[in-house]
């Protein structure tokens, strides 16, 4: 999978574009981030500054995998309200 597959994946599930950020534009807070540095691709949740459950992945295919299950469990944990 890469970046637009899975911004085509992330809207097939209707993943709100405010839960997340693929690539270097745009206001990264309170979003989950997949961007490619230093030739890797990482993934984390960024607040206030902070990158948190930071990933790294040799891999796009990775990466993308990586942010979809965390956008799936995002997705779980608010309509059970947890």
């Amino acid at each position: 999978m890469n970046s637009i597959e899975l911004l085509s994946e992330l809207q097939k599930l209707d993943i709100p574009s405010s839960w997340f950020l693929i690539g270097d534009t745009g206001i990264t807070d309170n979003k989950t981030v997949i961007r490619m540095k230093d030739n890797q691709w990482v993934v984390y949740y960024s607040q206030r500054g902070g990158q948190y459950d930071l990933k790294v992945f040799e891999t796009e295919d990775a990466a993308c995998n990586d942010l979809l299950l965390r956008m799936k469990s995002k997705k779980v944990d608010v309509k059970s309200g947890a």
